[in-house]
């Protein structure tokens, strides 16, 4: 995430991102990151949590603006459409892959 992307000026009203910290919409989001084209069923059986409570989530990104959706043969995927959300997101997977191996490595070396 670059200064320039947190500091860019608003058009209007700021979009409201505080329905992003609720702890299933982070990995909500972090799933549809990791999963790129990634649907409501997928969603759900990855989270291990009901498609509706899925779906109701979804919603709220979705009425939000921060994800959106497409219908895709017989299926809706959604993707991440809010460019501070998605950079947001992605440093947190990257963070996390990053403290995972590092963490790792230390107690392999303490073994």
């Amino acid at each position: 995430m670059t200064a320039a992307s947190l500091s860019a000026p608003f058009v209007g009203r700021p979009p409201d991102r505080t329905s992003v910290f609720a702890p299933l919409r982070l990995k909500i989001l972090c799933a549809i990151q990791l999963g790129e084209e990634t649907c409501v069923s997928e969603l759900w059986n990855c989270l291990d949590q009901s498609q509706p409570v899925v779906s109701q989530h979804l919603a709220v990104l979705k009425s939000r603006k921060i994800v959106s959706s497409e219908v895709q043969g017989n299926k809706r995927v959604y993707t991440i459409c809010d460019p501070f959300v998605r950079a947001m997101v992605n440093e947190i997977v990257d963070s996390v892959d990053e403290v995972k191996n590092k963490i790792r490595s230390i107690q392999k070396d303490r073994a």
